[in-house]
């Protein structure tokens, strides 16, 4: 698994392609984050200059043709920490 550091790219840059590799969109991608979307394409923007690409699918292929995995992104997401699902779920073995 590759990170942040190996790829030099920031936490939350590497948190957004983790996302984009998975196939979802700026405005999905906020939302986990807990972004507004701009942010979030202003960051796909700088991933893109970073690895001299011009589109999303550029970059995913770029990745799958160096073998560069990232793993499962965390949620970030502060209101999915507190939704009603979450509430009160205790483990029950």
């Amino acid at each position: 698994m590759s990170s942040a550091s190996e790829l030099g790219l920031t936490p939350r840059e590497f948190e957004t392609l983790a996302w984009l590799v998975r196939g979802l969109p700026s405005k999905a991608i906020a939302l986990r984050m807990g972004l507004e979307d701009i942010t979030v394409r202003k960051y796909v923007s700088h991933l893109l200059a970073h690895f001299s690409l011009r589109r999303r699918t550029e970059l995913i292929v770029m990745l799958a043709d160096k073998g560069i995995k990232l793993g499962v992104p965390p949620v970030t997401d502060p209101a999915h920490d507190r939704s009603p699902s979450s509430v009160g779920q205790q483990r029950v073995d």
